[in-house]
């Protein structure tokens, strides 16, 4: 989960490295800037998802949808670091599906969002055994993070967000 990952990351990185905007695009630094002022902290982690189907046999006809997690802000060696969250293959997604994954993980971004950790599963049901070691994580994370980009191709952005396609007259919304 993007929760467990930055979680990781920020525990075992360098404060200023992780923290870095250098990689960011004036957008993404409006953006982070904004979300500082609004939560009143001065240290704010931005971190990006990026989205793609990816061909994976030799004749390029299967593919996997990969979801990804990466840290725009970084610059140098570590600019196009992508940490895969999701794994799918194509034919196995639905829009039900994208839908699915992403309230697991728009759940796990409102708790980094106010550092903390969840205390219920995304569907607000009590934790399954399986997920022992996440019932015992309480209280702060340690970190502010919020969403500052999302980066794909048109196709999954259809597919995921309900965006137009391009054969629509609805037009296409670019922002």
């Amino acid at each position: 989960l993007p929760l467990e990952v930055l979680q990781l990351i920020w525990h075992h990185a360098r404060e200023a490295v992780v923290l870095a905007e250098d990689g960011l695009d004036r957008v993404g630094k409006e953006h982070l800037q904004y979300m500082r002022e609004e939560l009143g902290v001065a240290d704010l982690l931005g971190f990006g998802l990026h989205g793609d189907s990816v061909p994976c046999n030799y004749d390029r006809t299967e593919s996997v949808v990969v979801i990804s997690l990466n840290l725009p802000g970084l610059s140098g060696e570590n600019k196009r670091m992508r940490i895969p969250l999701v794994v799918m293959p194509d034919g196995a997604m639905t829009s039900n599906t994208y839908d699915d994954i992403m309230d697991v993980l728009s759940w796990q971004m409102r708790h980094m969002l106010v550092n903390a950790h969840p205390t219920e599963r995304h569907d607000q049901k009590p934790w399954l055994p399986s997920d022992k070691a996440r019932a015992k994580r309480t209280g702060p994370l340690g970190f502010h993070a919020c969403l500052v980009e999302v980066r794909s191709d048109w196709d999954f952005l259809c597919k995921c967000f309900h965006f137009p396609t391009h054969n629509y007259l609805d037009g296409v919304c670019w922002r």
